[in-house]
């Protein structure tokens, strides 16, 4: 036999569900079954309470017991019956039946399990499979990624097969450049809805190179080294005494700028760290004397503790880091070389007044040669072959003005010495060739358009020979002296019947005469010709017996 309830659909139908039951007869069937919906809720609520807190759930009116109780069966329930995700679920992130601990979460987080990824492929297409997968560039995507091998000149990164994005990185100047990367390098990439832009980037190799002063904190490249020259940290005018200090002279040049006397004092040299340079020039026609701080030294390389920079002068100080600065470049003082020294150093004035009168070269002339300015100029040429030999000049147009080569003849052959092509020696006769015999000498000196100058020839006498030219000379006639040296004439003869007079002329000018009255006697006439010079005898009604000359 069934209940004695109301069926659902009665039950639903019922008006009394939504206005209470009314006053008047009683239904027993709709009583009873809002009667057995309230102890069938009431049962299964109590049974559950027991069932999950293992207490009893007592009418006895104490609710408190009874809320106690559903919390803590609630709790057992959630405990007993939630999915919760493992940990490898949680690093995963592709599960969505479970829940996640924030103690699941934080170590994932800790881990960058979502995040941090080793690209595959090969460069420069690196392939990134991240898990979960994504499904569509977005900005900002971010991720760690480390890269297997180095980037290459332009970079890609195709992430969960959603196609390749250049890789970029900013230079200093805020442009986007293909990313520098290198083989094992981690670093974090961000998708800027273009590009997936390298965070942690290397120093690239191909910066951008800043303007050829520029003195920002701009990275330097090798074509801004190469390019900025030799500077120097700053340029500091000396106008008046000034005592410099380390922190704003260092490696700066300071410019005397006085038409009056100044000092300048230098930083103490144990402020100044090893290889600090400071360079001193004076412009101004006031002497710029440079002076230590305290017990320094300046090394120049005596030991002193001021020094003069005069007018256009310079010097390079150079801190040792311990009390002494070194001289290292000094425009005023040099270190003077040994007498005979022949190499590239400087030569001081006391160098050059200790060297005496020295020719570029000493060349033995021992056959036939043609001399060249590269090797002859300034060189001492000596004679030294048993036969006449013929040495010929340099043109004068490859020898500069004034430079000079001097000719001695030791040898027992006769030098002459040649011009070339159409130069001109002047003794001062204009000749192209001059004989230096034996014991003579000739200094000539180029004057560089086509003529050379014999600045110096030995002396009458030397390298000379008594000759005599009684065979080709007659009296009241007029020769020439080219030899190039100056002649001593000496004429012997006998006077006429009557006596006679002996004159010389020279140049036009009597310049000797001699005269015998008594007739048949002896008569001696001498004189000198000067290189160059036209020279005649006249006799008279006298007649020459000798005729000899010095030459």
């Amino acid at each position: 036999m069934g209940a004695n309830v109301s069926t659902q659909a009665e039950y639903a139908a019922l008006a009394a569900r939504s206005n209470g039951f009314s006053a008047g007869t009683a239904v027993s069937k709709q009583l009873n079954k809002a009667w057995r919906q309230s102890s069938v809720m009431a049962a299964t609520l109590a049974q559950f309470i027991s069932d999950q807190s293992g207490n009893d759930v007592l009418d006895d009116g104490n609710l408190a017991t009874i809320q106690t109780n559903l919390g803590l069966a609630i709790k057992a329930a959630v405990a007993s019956g939630v999915p919760y995700a493992t940990q490898a679920q949680v690093n995963a992130g592709s599960s969505n039946t479970t829940v996640v601990n924030p103690k699941t979460l934080s170590a994932a987080t800790q881990a960058q399990a979502f995040t941090a990824f080793t690209a595959t492929g090969s460069a420069p297409s690196f392939v990134l499979t991240p898990t979960p997968a994504i499904t569509a560039y977005a900005a900002p995507q971010r991720f760690q990624v480390t890269f297997s091998a180095a980037g290459g000149a332009t970079p890609t990164i195709n992430v969960s097969g959603l196609g390749a994005k250049n890789l970029k990185q900013y230079n200093s100047s805020s442009v986007k450049i293909p990313a520098v990367i290198g083989a094992g390098q981690t670093s974090d990439i961000f998708y800027d809805g273009t590009d997936f832009v390298l965070l942690d980037q290397l120093p690239n190799s191909t910066g951008v190179t800043a303007a050829q002063f520029d003195s920002s904190l701009n990275l330097a490249t090798t074509a801004f080294a190469q390019g900025i020259g030799f500077q120097y940290s700053s340029l500091v005018l000396a106008s008046a005494n000034i005592t410099l200090t380390t922190v704003s002279h260092a490696g700066s040049v300071v410019v005397g700028n006085s038409s009056s006397p100044i000092t300048v004092t230098l930083p103490a040299v144990s402020t100044a760290p090893a290889k600090v340079a400071i360079k001193f020039w004076n412009y101004g026609i006031g002497t710029m004397t440079i002076s230590v701080a305290g017990s320094d030294t300046i090394y120049i390389p005596s030991s002193v503790t001021s020094f003069a920079v005069t007018t256009g002068n310079s010097i390079t100080l150079v801190s040792s880091g311990a009390g002494v600065w070194f001289a290292t470049d000094n425009s005023s003082l040099g270190v003077t070389a040994p007498q005979f020294d022949n190499s590239t150093k400087p030569a001081t004035t006391a160098f050059a007044q200790g060297i005496g009168y020295q020719f570029s070269g000493l060349v033995l002339a021992t056959s036939t040669a043609t001399l060249t300015a590269g090797v002859h100029a300034g060189a001492m040429i000596v004679g030294n072959s048993s036969s006449a030999i013929t040495l010929t000049l340099p043109f004068t147009s490859a020898m500069p003005a004034k430079t000079a080569i001097k000719f001695w003849n030791y040898g027992a052959g006769t030098m002459t010495v040649q011009v070339a092509g159409s130069d001109a020696i002047y003794l001062p006769a204009l000749v192209t060739s001059f004989n230096v015999p034996t014991g003579s000498f000739i200094t000539l000196a180029s004057s560089a358009t086509g003529v050379w100058y014999a600045v110096d020839m030995s002396g009458i006498g030397v390298g000379q020979t008594w000759q005599s030219m009684g065979g080709s000379r007659v009296p009241g006639t007029s020769y020439a002296n080219a030899t190039g040296r100056p002649l001593s004439i000496s004429i012997n003869g006998t006077s006429g019947s009557g006596g006679s007079t002996y004159s010389a002329t020279v140049s036009g000018s009597v310049t000797a005469s001699t005269t015998q009255a008594a007739g048949t006697t002896a008569v001696n006439l001498s004189f000198i010709v000067p290189v160059g010079a036209t020279y005649s005898v006249s006799s008279g009604s006298g007649s020459i017996t000798t005729w000899w000359e010095l030459r």
